[in-house]
């Protein structure tokens, strides 16, 4: 039994060798292309840490323009150093609320004003409710057109087809109305003409008129704002009061200014009330890797 067992060991003598050699063959086959891959992961990584410090140091040069636009101490160009990384931020008013209107509404106007309408706005999840008040004794004033803009993706309710709105075109059926996605929001315009103007006045006898629209999705938009354009020559657009602007602020990260690699964050800025601070909000943000 004995003479057995050691003929069995003494047969398998240099198995483990073979076994050996196969291993370092496979090892030597896969440890290249293995430490290869290891090597290109750490180069990736290195490069991502890198865009994403120039990115968020781009991101703080928003922030800091954002604050700057808020508190009413803009720069137009300035630098700053985040992350190690260089800063370039630029600021320049884009619009104020006359360009924005004369862009959105094409046409020629006389300016804002508010000297004989007042805006009223009730907005509710779904809602909005536009009332105009006229202040002055002619006989009569004209209105031709009404608009709400309202920061982000809206569209109006429908009812069989039909946009879901009443008021003061139930007694003006004959008008234009349009939707328009309009500098990172939803213009509502509605538009009169000739004959068909809604009417202010003592001859009327109307001083207050109202429209009512519904719009989805149903939510309280974060921002928006109402305007009425009149037939007076010196009145033209009224905004419920707000003082509106457009900034575009640009902060530029650059890690090498040798290779010149940066990365670009472009933003505009709603900026509206009387006075700092500011409400403000951004309605676009835009990233480019250069």
């Amino acid at each position: 039994m004995k003479r057995t067992l050691n003929k069995s060991i003494r047969d398998e003598k240099g198995q483990a060798l073979i076994l050996a050699l196969i291993l370092l063959l496979i090892g030597g086959l896969i440890i290249a292309p293995l430490l290869g891959y290891m090597s290109t992961g750490l180069i990736v990584g290195q490069v991502h840490e890198k865009r994403m410090n120039e990115l968020y140091a781009a991101d703080a040069g928003i922030e800091d323009a954002l604050w700057k636009i808020k508190n009413d101490q803009v720069l137009a160009e300035y630098f700053l150093t985040v992350n190690e990384k260089d800063v370039e931020v630029d600021v320049v008013l884009e619009e104020d609320v006359e360009g924005f209107f004369e862009a959105l509404l094409n046409e020629n106007y006389s300016g804002v004003h508010s000297d004989w309408t007042a805006l009223e706005e009730i907005v509710g999840a779904g809602t909005y409710t536009i009332t105009i008040t006229y202040n002055g004794n002619s006989d009569k004033k004209f209105i031709t057109g009404i608009g709400a803009w309202l920061e982000g993706d809206y569209n109006i309710k429908y009812d069989n087809g039909n946009p879901v709105y009443s008021g003061i075109t139930d007694d003006y059926p004959n008008h234009t109305f349009q939707v328009v996605s309009y500098k990172g929001g939803t213009a509502f315009i509605w538009e009169w003409t000739g004959e068909n103007r809604p009417e202010f006045g003592t001859e009327s006898g109307v001083f207050t008129r109202w429209l009512t629209f519904e719009f989805a999705p149903v939510e309280v938009p974060s921002f928006h704002f109402s305007w009425v354009v009149t037939s007076s020559s010196d009145i033209g657009i009224v905004t419920s009061g707000y003082t509106l602007e457009i900034w575009k602020a640009t902060a530029t990260a650059t890690t090498d200014s040798t290779t010149g690699k940066q990365t670009r964050v472009v933003a505009y800025v709603f900026r509206q009330g009387e006075g700092a601070p500011y409400p403000v909000n951004i309605i676009t943000w835009d990233i480019s890797l250069q």
